[in-house]
């Protein structure tokens, strides 16, 4: 967290954000790194966190799909609407096309109640040379 607070504390959008997401992830481990980096990005903001927003629906892994394939449209769902309105931050450990972040801001702008959606990934892949 040490190197992402300088700019987390510099992005002043961010006074907006009332609640950080995680990218749902496709893949079931111990440790989900997209839940662990909104966490700790919720406890600098002083907002709220919530893992339990969004739901990826399949068990497709968009980086095991060919880019030039990638379809991920109804691949996220929402599980709780906001009760609210809210600012959203979305936070991803990972960003190869953007394809999966695509959706879930797709998803999450159907929900009348959520006023912006703010995005950030961790580290992107190497582009093809």
């Amino acid at each position: 967290m040490s190197l992402i607070e300088p700019f987390l504390d510099t992005w002043n959008d961010l006074k907006e954000v009332d609640v950080v997401l995680p990218v749902p992830y496709t893949k079931q481990r111990n440790y989900q790194p997209a839940s662990e980096i909104a966490q700790a990005i919720a406890k600098h903001l002083k907002v709220s966190y919530s893992g339990e927003v969004l739901e990826n629906v399949s068990s497709i892994q968009a980086k095991n799909m060919p880019k030039t394939e990638r379809n991920l449209k109804n691949s996220i769902a929402a599980k709780v609407k906001a009760t609210r309105p809210h600012t959203i931050l979305l936070v991803d450990d990972l960003l190869d096309t953007g394809s999966t972040m695509e959706e879930c801001v797709s998803v999450l702008r159907e929900d009348p109640k959520l006023k912006k959606i703010y995005v950030l990934a961790m580290t992107k892949t190497k582009g093809e040379s």
